[in-house]
């Protein structure tokens, strides 16, 4: 019986393995997971996943901590020229987990930006860090990604110092002769 959904990238670790150490360790995409998070995430390519993980339960009786720094390298199609262009995504994050039991999910959680989330649950002494670190890909993929190389000012009609900023071709220009009428 597997505990964790389906993931395209997953690295489970036991919880006993690293109850009383620290374990460093880093991991991979294979070419296919990347082929099958490029489906997930609507984009035209992922390459390159790479994350180190640094799990730490010494010292801290049943609480685990995991911190990541993760990159990868994608394809996205730019929502200006409908061309595709590549970038780097970078992130990193810090999760606390403790076992299940001891972790209230019924719990409703406010989302405060300047306070820690609470801890995860570890689930049935597992933690599949290869899906948290898909989930924080996700959260820095552009969603309305725009090239470098796109020219695109919705906001700019004219050359910035052109004089007749405010003529003809202004849709406020037009109102404000009507008013005047």
């Amino acid at each position: 019986m597997n505990i964790f959904p389906k993931s395209e990238f997953s690295r489970i670790f036991s919880a006993d393995d690293i109850a009383d150490a620290t374990l460093e360790i880093d991991i991979d995409a294979t070419p296919a997971e990347c082929r099958a998070l490029s489906t997930r995430f609507e984009l035209e390519n992922i390459k390159n996943l790479k994350a180190h993980l640094k799990f730490d339960g010494a010292f801290s009786g049943n609480k685990l901590t995991l911190r990541s720094e993760f990159s990868a390298d994608i394809t996205q199609i730019c929502v200006v020229t409908l061309e595709p262009f590549d970038s780097r995504i970078e992130g990193h994050f810090h999760y606390t987990f403790l076992p299940d039991d001891l972790v209230d999910a019924e719990t409703e959680v406010e989302f405060n930006p300047n306070e820690a989330d609470p801890p995860e649950p570890i689930i049935d002494g597992k933690i599949d860090a290869g899906e948290l670190v898909t989930e924080h890909l996700g959260l820095e993929i552009a969603p309305f990604p725009k090239s470098p190389k796109a020219d695109f000012n919705p906001h700019q009609d004219h050359q910035d110092g052109d004089e007749n900023a405010d003529g003809p071709d202004n849709p406020f220009a037009v109102l404000a002769e009507l008013k005047n009428r």
